[in-house]
């Protein structure tokens, strides 16, 4: 077994210590987390006693599964003090708006008083953005919960506003609604449980819905629609994650179809031959991708496939009549199909009044991927904190390449890069005309050419695509 010695400096301390194996780990990570909750609660002062013990015990837990992974990747002593850096810094903010907003958290508590104090966070729920920030969900000890989002949340809160004249409105399809509220780089959603479809019945409005959520979020130019971002809610599907509307096209004449979503089936390939689907709706079963994870065992640590599994995207239904055969979703196509076709023949015959719903959108701040996310997370596979090993950016990206350097400094802090624009805006992070049109001119030109012929196109991309994930089930 190999020895290992660590001699770190931490919050002016020192600590110095030799191990065999696995124990090493656990010291290690003791004392990383212990220097971290003494930091946090000098830092965060008052507002640290907005938390139960048992919130702070979760918080504790949760970086100690983070550092026990990073410590596998051998991480240089300055990148730990950095890592713990951020953390303090990250959560102290989080505490700080939870303290600003309360009375606003006590009016969406109904009247229920939480007691000052959150008894349980689930936290790095989200990728780790600008400085190690995630989403988390608090827990109040009246038992409601709230999701903590720290990124700017306009389009979150536009496209709420959205579904609210939708159901006013009467569409053909309803959409669950959660509130949002909106602060000035960050904000709050309300929680959004998942609850299984109970018959098959209910099944089908599920998938109906689907179709008319689907038909919406095609429209809008909606991408990243996968797994992680939907949740099955009885028969409704919701959109938990809405930064990533109005997405631009790099041509004049780019085609767009539904599977850009991420909400269908749209399949990856690796390159070990590796096929897997991550869709929101696609996604039901667990499946191996070409992205590999370190794992420790007592020869070292290997990489290894990681396998992702399906959780609060899938309606699994309670009942000993339906095989689990038959609760696959391409057996509801015909279901998404009508409520695609009901949601798309709604937004044509109130064209302009869903185009003036879209006006009101177009200074939102929404997100653009230069690559896809699972690319980046590859890229920490070695040494963490020294050199990423970041492919160069698919051909039609190219015009991106002079942002290489803010990727790889936000990667070497373990985050994912993240780039914004404005909705009508042809530019991104400072390079001018890099897009041909909008995201914004292309939804209303796109709501414009609404007609029988496009909506006959998309139909068959709807089939194609359930027809691919069929044949993917009975090969696997």
């Amino acid at each position: 077994m190999e020895r290992r010695s660590v001699r770190l400096i931490l919050g002016g301390g020192i600590f110095e210590e030799t191990a065999e194996g696995e124990a090493w780990y656990d010291r290690v990570v003791a004392v990383l987390v212990a220097t971290a909750e003494s930091r946090l609660a000098l830092a965060a002062g008052g507002d640290y006693d907005l938390l139960a013990a048992s919130a702070r015990m979760d918080q504790s837990r949760t970086l100690a599964r983070f550092l026990a992974r990073l410590l596998l990747l051998r991480p240089r002593k300055e990148f730990l003090q950095q890592t713990i850096d951020l953390w303090v810094d990250a959560q102290h903010e989080m505490l700080s708006r939870l303290r600003a907003d309360w009375a606003a958290i006590l009016e969406w508590g109904r009247g229920s008083s939480p007691g000052g104090k959150v008894i349980q966070i689930e936290g790095e729920l989200s990728d780790r953005h600008d400085g190690g920030r995630s989403a988390a969900i608090l827990t109040f000890e009246a038992g409601w919960k709230l999701v903590y989002k720290p990124r700017a949340m306009e389009a979150d809160g536009w496209y709420s506003q959205l579904l609210a004249w939708l159901n006013a409105s009467e569409a053909p399809v309803s959409f669950l609604n959660p509130r949002v509220a909106v602060r000035d780089g960050y904000g709050w959603m309300e929680f959004v449980a998942h609850q299984r479809c109970g018959s098959r019945e209910q099944f089908a409005e599920y998938y109906r819905n689907s179709g008319g959520l689907l038909c919406l979020l095609h429209l809008l130019r909606a991408t990243d629609c996968h797994f992680q971002n939907l949740i099955a809610c009885g028969v409704h599907p919701v959109l938990v994650d809405a930064e990533m509307l109005f997405q631009p096209s790099l041509q004049a004449f780019g085609a767009w179809t539904v599977t850009d979503t991420g909400l269908i089936p749209n399949f990856r390939f690796g390159p070990g031959g590796q096929t897997y689907d991550v869709s929101g709706l696609g996604f039901v079963r667990p499946q191996s991708t070409h992205f590999e994870v370190p794992e420790w065992n007592e020869s070292g640590v290997e990489f290894r496939a990681c396998r992702l599994r399906p959780n609060k995207n899938v309606p699994c239904i309670e009942t000993e009549d339906l095989e689990d055969e038959e609760a696959r979703p391409y057996f509801f196509a015909a279901e998404m199909e009508d409520g695609f076709l009901q949601m798309h023949r709604f937004v044509e015959q109130r064209q302009e009044a869903f185009l003036k719903q879209i006006e009101k959108a177009r200074k939102l701040r929404i997100r653009y991927l230069l690559r896809e996310t699972m690319e980046y997370y590859a890229a920490w596979n070695g040494e963490a904190g020294a050199s990423v090993s970041l492919g160069e950016l698919q051909s039609s990206h190219q015009v991106f390449s002079e942002l290489r350097a803010e990727e790889l400094s936000a990667l070497r802090q373990l985050d994912v890069p993240r780039f914004a624009m404005a909705a009508d805006s042809r530019d991104l992070h400072g390079i001018q005309d890099c897009f041909a049109l909008s995201g914004h001119e292309l939804v209303c030109s796109g709501i414009r050419e609404l007609g029988e012929q496009s909506l006959a196109q998309k139909i068959g991309q709807m089939r194609v695509a359930w027809a691919f994930s069929r044949i993917a089930s009975s090969l696997a």
